[in-house]
């Protein structure tokens, strides 16, 4: 199978007022991966390089669409990876799952950094967000938490001043309204 590669650069900010930044710098991107049926994370050498002049790079040999792929061995790069909603499902679901420790502990706390920071400017749905984030319940390692905890610290300080406060403060699942 073979993974399409969007080359979108932009400079990342989690609230895009506070730049009046307008560069269209680019910068060449280290492509290094794993896949579920080939969890070799720690293999940080770049296995291609996306380049300021490619739109899309296709990557070969690539699982199926049932198997997750995650970008961006042990934080090689220094970026962000915005994957489509079925690969966060299934990133989501290994998380969930006993073997959650075959994703490294560096891209454990990645992936929850780079999901909640899209899920706060709205690239991802915080249904989709929080399903990743239930993992935490097995995680016995502070990085992966101590990446949740400053996201759960920005969703406080926004929820505090809603009317639903009381059932993020207390735990109490939220029903859909009749």
């Amino acid at each position: 199978m073979t993974c399409v590669l969007a080359h979108l650069q932009k400079r990342y900010l989690l609230d895009e007022s506070d730049s009046n930044d307008t560069s269209s710098e680019c910068w060449t991107i280290p492509i290094t991966y794993s896949t579920a049926s080939h969890p070799t994370f720690e293999n940080s050498t770049p296995k291609l390089w996306m380049t300021c002049d490619q739109q899309v790079t296709n990557i070969s040999n690539m699982p199926g669409p049932d198997q997750w792929v995650i970008f961006n061995n042990r934080l090689s790069g220094l970026y962000r990876v915005q994957y489509d909603t079925r690969n966060w499902i299934l990133i989501s679901e290994a998380m969930n799952s006993a073997r959650f420790q075959r994703i490294s502990l560096l891209n454990r706390a990645q992936l929850l950094n780079d999901m909640m920071a899209f899920a706060w400017t709205g690239d991802v749905g915080y249904d989709v967000s929080l399903d990743l984030v239930r993992y935490l319940r097995q995680e016995t390692s502070y990085m992966p938490w101590r990446t949740a905890l400053g996201a759960f610290s920005k969703l406080h300080s926004i929820l505090r001043r809603t009317p639903d406060y009381h059932h993020f403060r207390v735990g109490i699942p939220l029903t859909a309204p009749t």
